[in-house]
């Protein structure tokens, strides 16, 4: 891990852009799957769940892709100019898009004939959580919340260190009980 990051830039941006090709790839496939999923009686629904299901992992990737860049400790960080440049962008496509998308929901509701006020609540509450394709703007935005205190993290590869381990001995404790629970439950 440690190679990854002092790496040369143009070695660097080419992984790094390979990464984003083929999980852009894979998150078209992700939407082009989408609407047939949702058809419980297709015939091959059980191998469209099991392919929609199989291409999830681009999301991640893109979220390695951008705590590789903006974690990397070697590289200059600046704490107003990155939430000026990276998120008030994300939460401004994010307060765009919902508006549309409330919008978009409420018109048919509007040519009913609907409470006014029932209307409103609607259209606010929906403008505040997105559409459910959009989480990963809102999961992107509390990740950049929290950006200054993952890069003092990432700055003592120590303090990284023992959250691997500690991470990786809770999952593994936690799996262990889940696991019993879903044992009893047969």
């Amino acid at each position: 891990m440690r190679n990854a990051l002092n790496t040369s830039r143009i070695s660097k941006i080419e992984y790094i852009e390979y990464l984003r090709v083929f999980s852009a790839f894979f998150v078209i496939m992700i939407h082009v799957c989408a609407p047939y999923v949702k058809d419980i009686n297709n015939d091959s629904w059980k191998y469209l769940i099991m392919w929609a299901s199989s291409v999830r992992f681009p999301v991640n990737l893109f979220y390695m892709v951008s705590g590789a860049l903006i974690l990397n400790p070697n590289k200059e960080f600046e704490i107003t100019k990155f939430f000026k440049k990276h998120f008030l962008k994300i939460l401004l496509i994010f307060v765009i898009w919902s508006f549309i998308y409330a919008f978009i929901n409420i018109v048919p509701l509007i040519s009913d004939n609907k409470d006014t006020t029932e209307i409103l609540n609607i259209f606010f509450t929906n403008w505040a959580k997105g559409e459910y394709h959009m989480g990963f703007l809102l999961q992107l935005l509390a990740f950049y919340i929290a950006v200054p205190i993952y890069r003092l993290i990432c700055e003592k590869i120590k303090i990284v260190e023992y959250i691997l381990i500690i991470w990786l001995i809770s999952s593994c404790v936690i799996s262990a009980f889940n696991t019993n629970e879903i044992i009893k439950g047969y």
